[in-house]
Order: structure tokens, then sequence, then C-alpha cells
């Protein structure tokens, strides 16, 4: 289904002065023998057809342009979900300045809003399927090989698109039970076979191995994002309970606040569900191993917070911290629970009351890489 834009690329060498119009007007599909001359209106129908693939593709793997998937075969690890700044894009109309050093989010714009998120899948979901009607309406004037290509690269596409509108689905029902609101979690679309499952309820058919390549894969992402779901608000629920006072909470592994978690490159510090049940972030690896996290912490009350505390993995080389852009820092170290407890100093006091919010800047404090969890100003 790619040869077209094959074709594209080596006329664009042969003829620099090319453009799309004028490829598209030359272009013509590969017949067989016999076929000639060819019906050249059911070959302007085919190109129709073509012309709308780049922006159904768009609509099912992009979130309004930014890229969702970074791994083919697709990983259904939420890991790498995660390290994409996906998740933040789900926090509705929140800036995506926090992510300027992903380069598959653009971070001059904010989260688009549910309903449009859920439209664009909507709509792939559509543009694959008015297609494949189109491609029926061909059968007999153009070659049976060259329909059956696209036939099945269409019938992916709607697999894959129904499968994302599930992901975001639970995405979102997952951000709403954080806010206290009783969402049901959206039940993973699972490409079975063709005769059971959902994937046949709702009349899709996937060819070949694009079932083990991209959609089992979406359907297990979709199952895991909802389980770090529940252990997510496990621990915010915990932090809540402990704190009953606390003016702000970070849980910088989860899906929630992904969009205020700064790092300082993409794969620099990663997220996931850890053993023990908590959904933590790595600060740093041994790829990128100067690695930081940046969080702002906002004064909600009256009062002025006194204390950071942090709940991670217990570590005995500890974790540094520092306000973004000075050199001065601190080095704190997890007690056998997990927690710690900081001090504000005066200048952070004096930050909170004239601004309400503060940056800091966490990192190694020696070889090993921290595992943060929550971050609280209280």
């Amino acid at each position: 289904a790619c040869r077209v834009n094959l074709d594209a690329f080596y006329a664009a060498l042969a003829t620099p002065g090319i453009t799309p119009e004028t490829f598209w007007a030359d272009w013509r599909p590969d017949m067989e023998p016999g076929m000639e001359p060819s019906d050249s209106q059911a070959v302007q129908a085919f190109k129709d057809i073509l012309r709308k693939g780049l922006d159904a593709v768009t609509a099912a793997l992009y979130i309004r342009g930014n890229l969702m998937f970074h791994t083919f075969p697709l990983s259904p690890d939420p890991k790498w979900l995660k390290a994409g700044g996906i998740p933040a894009l789900f926090d509705s109309g929140r800036p995506l300045k926090e992510h300027e050093h992903i380069w598959s989010i653009l971070c001059a714009g904010t989260a688009p809003s549910k309903q449009d998120v859920l439209a664009e899948k909507r709509q792939a979901i559509a543009q694959a399927r008015s297609a494949l009607r189109q491609l029926s309406q061909l059968e007999g004037r153009l070659p049976d090989a060259l329909l059956r290509i696209h036939r099945n690269a269409w019938r992916n596409l709607e697999a894959v698109a129904v499968s994302v509108h599930a992901l975001c689905e639970t995405v979102y029902a997952a951000r709403a039970m954080h806010a206290g609101r009783r969402t049901a979690i959206a039940e993973p679309v699972r490409p079975q076979t063709a005769e059971s499952g959902s994937m046949a309820r709702a009349g899709v058919r996937p060819e070949g191995s694009y079932g083990a390549l991209m959609l089992e894969p979406l359907a297990q992402l979709t199952e895991r994002v909802a389980a770090e779901a529940w252990a997510e608000r496990d621990l915010l629920q915990d932090c809540l309970r402990r704190f009953p006072g606390v003016h702000d909470v970070i849980l910088p592994g989860g899906l929630r606040d992904d969009g205020r978690c700064c790092r300082s490159a993409m794969h620099a510090s990663h997220a996931w569900l850890h053993e023990s049940g908590l959904p933590v972030r790595q600060i740093g690896n041994p790829v990128f191993p100067n690695g930081w996290l940046e969080v702002e912490l906002i004064r909600t009350g009256v009062s002025v917070p006194g204390r950071l505390l942090f709940r991670g993995i217990p570590d005995p080389a500890g974790f540094r911290l520092s306000r973004p852009g000075r050199t001065r820092s601190q080095t704190f170290i997890l007690d056998g629970e997990g927690w710690v407890e900081c001090r504000l100093t005066p200048e952070w006091v004096t930050a909170l009351s004239t601004s309400g919010s503060i940056r800091i800047r966490i990192g190694k404090a020696g070889r090993s890489y921290p595992l943060i969890a929550a971050i609280l100003l209280v």
C-alpha cells in the first residue's frame, strides 16, 4: 500500500520541481495485461482513496499532531507511552510546555479536549470504513491483487483505530477516577479471532501478522494502563490520608501528573509500575546518567507551606534536591518506609508567599538512579 509513496519519492529525485499536484495527475497504478486502456474513472477514484490515507493514519496514530507510539512492533509496556509524554495530552487544556525536551510533543500548545481526541479517533475509523466501501465499488475495474493489498491495509487501519480509541477512553476513565468521578475503566478491545471477541463484534478482521504486531500489544497496553491507574489512585489516597492539609501532590510515575513533569530528555527519566506496587519515575539512567526531573509545586491554601515530602523506593545513595539554575543542592535519603522530609528554606518560603509556587529539580546523588513515587508540598 506504500507503493505510491515510493513512486513519489523517486519522482521527486528525477524531477526536483515536481509538485504533489503534478505527481498525482501523472501517476497510475500498475494494471494487469488486458486491462488497458485503464478505466480512467476507476483510476481517479482509486487515487482519491489513496490521498485520504495520510489523514486517516495521522488521526489513528497521533493525538492532534503529537505522536503516540515510538516503537514498532508496538510495545505493550506503558513505560514507553509515558516516555513519549503521551499521558499529558489527556489533561485537557493544560499547557504542554513542560515537555519541551520531548521531540514528539508540540510543546507550544495545550492538551486538546476529550471531545476532540475521541472525535479524531472516530474520524480515523470512519475514514477507513469509507475507503473500504469505495474500494468495493472498484471490483472488476482494477486488478484484484491491487485491490486486495489496499483492502487489507485499510482493514488493518480500521482495526488499530478501534483499538486506539479504546486506549484513549481508558486513559480518560483513569483520569476521571483520580478526580473523584465514578467512571468505569473501558474494556480493552482485544484482537481475538474473526469469529469471536470484541474485534469481531466491531466488524474488524485484521489480516496477517498485524494483530501480533499492533493489535495484541495495544490490547495489553490498555489493560496495563487500567491496572496502573488503580495503583496510582491508591498512592494518591494514601498521601492525602497521611497529610490532610497538603497543598499539592505530584505523582511523577503515573498518568495523572505526566504533564507537570519536565525531564531533561525524552528517555532520561522513565516511569513504570514498580514491583512494590508504586508507580515510580526513575531519575536518569545509564544512557542519560545526568538526567533530572523538574516539577512546580503550587500553594493552594491560606497558610504558607513549610515542608516538602518525598516517597519512593529506599536507596542508600539518596537523591539530590535543588532549585533550577542554582548550583547549591542538598542530598536526602528515603527511610525504610520510603519517606523523607525536607524543611523549606526561608528563600523557598518567600517564593511561596510571593509567587504561590516553587520549582524544584531532582537528580541522582550517587551512582544509582533515584525512584520517586510522590512529591508533596505540606
